[in-house]
């Protein structure tokens, strides 16, 4: 699918770097949900800066948030609080949260997203980990530049065709 955003850059191709004998598939999986984080983090870092704000928290839905060691990796490399709501339709929910309100007023729709809230399993920021998530995130990021870079420089040798 390419570069996401802020670049969005649907030509880009995914590599995964540092692979040796001894690694795992294990490792890779981890690997690709730091990656996922990573990526996240760097959009999270993009809107702060641009909208000067700062997300105190990252609010969470679907089937990859149930899992508690995705959730406390995202905790850690965003260096935020995660709220996750288990809910099986989130969107269809919103779209009658909408319409209640529409018809009811927002103080119902509100009551009832309130009540929701209250059952969201949160997941709190621990700075444990942190300093070495901290480092390769920045070492990501650098990758991230030197591949851009090389891949400008040498795109020729990308080819889909073959011998």
């Amino acid at each position: 699918a390419g570069k996401g955003t802020p670049e969005l850059d649907s030509t880009r191709q995914g590599i995964i770097f540092g692979l040796t004998c001894e690694s795992s598939s294990r490792d890779i999986l981890k690997a690709l949900l730091e990656s996922l984080c990573f990526e996240t983090r760097r959009n999270l870092d993009f809107l702060e800066k641009n909208l000067s704000v700062n997300f105190g928290e990252v609010r969470v839905v679907g089937g990859g948030s149930r899992s508690h060691y995705f959730s406390r990796l995202k905790s850690t490399i965003y260096g935020k609080k995660i709220v996750f709501f288990d809910f099986p339709d989130l969107s269809a929910f919103g779209a009658a949260v909408l319409a209640m309100a529409g018809v009811e007023g927002w103080g119902k729709a509100l009551g009832v997203l309130d009540h929701f809230q209250e059952k969201a399993r949160i997941f709190e920021y621990s700075s444990e980990n942190k300093s070495i998530y901290e480092q390769k995130y920045h070492h990501y990021l650098a990758l991230g530049q030197t591949l851009d870079r090389c891949l400008m420089d040498y795109s020729f040798l990308i080819s889909k065709e073959t011998f």
